[in-house]
This record gives C-alpha cells, sequence and structure tokens, in this order.
C-alpha cells in the first residue's frame, strides 16, 4: 500500500487545489512507476448491452459488409471521443457506430457510401 503525504492547500483565491495539489499528484505517480495495477475478473456472468462488444472479440475478425463483401481484418480498435475506431488491415477506420452484428469471427458493417473510397 502506497501513503501520501502534502500539502494540498491552495494557492489563492478560486483556485482549487493550486501548487499543493499539483504536488501531490506528481508524488502519486512518481510512486506508482513500475507498478502493476491489477484488478478482480469480471466472470461469466457480466451481460453487455446489446450495442456492447468486447474488444478482445473484434480484434482478428473479418470485417464484411451487410452485402458479405469482406473489407478487411479487424487490427485494433481505437479510442476516439465521438465513437471507438476499428483499425483495419489495410489502414482504413470504421466508427463502431456503423458495426451491425458480430458473431464468432466476423463483424458485419454498415458503411456509408464512400466510407473506403480514400
Amino acid at each position: 500500500m502506497v501513503q501520501f503525504g502534502a500539502d494540498v492547500q491552495g494557492s489563492g483565491p478560486g483556485v482549487a487545489g493550486g501548487v499543493g495539489l499539483a504536488r501531490l499528484l506528481v508524488g502519486v505517480a512518481e510512486a506508482l512507476q513500475g507498478v502493476e495495477l491489477t484488478a478482480a475478473p469480471l466472470g461469466d456472468d457480466v451481460e453487455l448491452d446489446d450495442d456492447e462488444l468486447w474488444v478482445h472479440e473484434v480484434v482478428g475478425a473479418e470485417v464484411h459488409d451487410r452485402a458479405g463483401v469482406v473489407v478487411g481484418r479487424v487490427v485494433s480498435v481505437e479510442a476516439n471521443p465521438a465513437h471507438d475506431l476499428l483499425v483495419l488491415d489495410g489502414g482504413a477506420l470504421v466508427p463502431m457506430v456503423f458495426v451491425v452484428e458480430q458473431r464468432d469471427g466476423v463483424v458485419v458493417i454498415d458503411p456509408p457510401e464512400g466510407l473506403f473510397d480514400l
């Protein structure tokens, strides 16, 4: 267990935490360097909403459009403020909002016209 002690007094009116808080945060960051963070497994009873997917289940999946045409394979999922993006092996980026189905090893998308025309 890591314990910290620091001055968290504000450095002026309207300043939340100020220099003291900054020192505290630097101390926390330094103390956590090299620390392995872990969490308990979620377990098999976790249910996802219909619009949720596990990243490990889509990475490596073949991507088809609704007509069954293969458009690539997912090599990673990139976080993006609007929608996470499927990164395909050819370099294309597909916003997750276009995923309409996911089954064993296959992701089906309904992309807008022109998405792959670049």
